[in-house]
């Protein structure tokens, strides 16, 4: 289809479409399967499954569904009131989830996915990467193997799992709640974290770092950064801003730079501070 228009109405079925420059609507109640989209748009009502898209957009619009789709290029767009489960985003390949848009399950393999709407339970790997907005929120992420998300202003990222090798940026103004810690995370200055547990990796705090636990790895409070009721149980911290009401457990280290001192409970404390990753505002863009 080069410049003409499908319409599928209610009740019916398109099976295979090749969109070269043309359109597709799916209307309410009406199915595609397994469509190629090469150029053109695709406005889904209804139901579209099994999709495959090269260039151009698919457009989830209220009321629609879209199922499997693979985003080898162009834009996956989930508007307010559409829906977008298990969607494939690979390099070249852009999910956009706008205000009231809902994406579910959806893998990052080298592509971008950005929200102002809401994301659960994405895959993000492969150097791929999530951009929050304001009003955006990502709930029960994986970060693995070299994926990232950037938590800029407005935006909430929630029970997010940072593996090793992964990286979770939290801009100013923007807040992450209930991070699981094995690779880095950068609190930026202005930015907030509630009740991490680093279990491995490091934090790095220029902002505001509350209630963490520090299981293993290294929580590094920088200058200008504040923690506040950070329990540590194994791991280590770092002081080179502020800390408040920091309780160290067996086998916790707290390092107090500005009193060059150590508390360890047990014996004295040995480890040395590694140089830890640093970012600033400069770094905290769309990869």
């Amino acid at each position: 289809m080069l410049t003409g228009t499908q319409i599928v109405q209610s009740g019916g079925t398109a099976g295979d479409t090749v969109l070269s420059g043309g359109s597709e609507m799916v209307g309410a109640g009406g199915t595609d399967v397994s469509a190629s989209i090469s150029g053109g748009e695709q406005d889904v009502f209804g139901y579209a499954v099994g999709v495959t898209l090269f260039t151009g957009s698919q457009v989830i619009e209220i009321g629609g569904t879209a199922s499997g789709t693979t985003v080898s290029g162009g834009s996956e767009i989930v508007s307010a009131g559409g829906t977008a489960t298990a969607a494939m985003i690979g390099p070249g390949g852009v999910e956009i989830v706008t205000d009231g848009g809902l994406d579910v399950g959806a893998t990052i393999a080298g592509g971008t996915q950005d929200i102002t709407g809401l994301a659960i339970g994405a895959q993000i790997a492969s150097s791929g990467s999530a951009m929050l907005s304001a009003g955006g929120a990502m709930v029960s992420a994986t970060l693995a193997a070299t994926g990232s998300a950037f938590v800029l202003s407005g935006g909430l990222a929630i029970a997010t799992l940072v593996d090793p090798a992964a990286t979770l940026i939290i801009s100013s103004g923007g807040m992450a709640d209930a991070t699981a810690l094995s690779g880095t995370e950068v609190i930026s200055a202005g930015g907030t974290d509630f009740g991490a547990a680093i279990r491995g990796g490091e934090q790095d705090v220029f902002g505001l770092a509350a209630g963490a636990t520090v299981l293993a790895g290294a929580q590094v409070i920088e200058s200008g950064g504040t923690a506040s009721g950070s329990i540590l149980s194994g791991g280590t911290q770092y002081v080179y801003g502020t800390d408040r009401g920091a309780t160290v457990d067996a086998g916790g280290i707290g390092y107090d730079r500005q009193q060059d001192k150590c508390a360890r409970r047990g014996h004295p404390a040995t480890r040395r501070r590694r140089k830890p990753i640093r970012y600033d505002d400069s770094d905290q863009r769309h990869p």
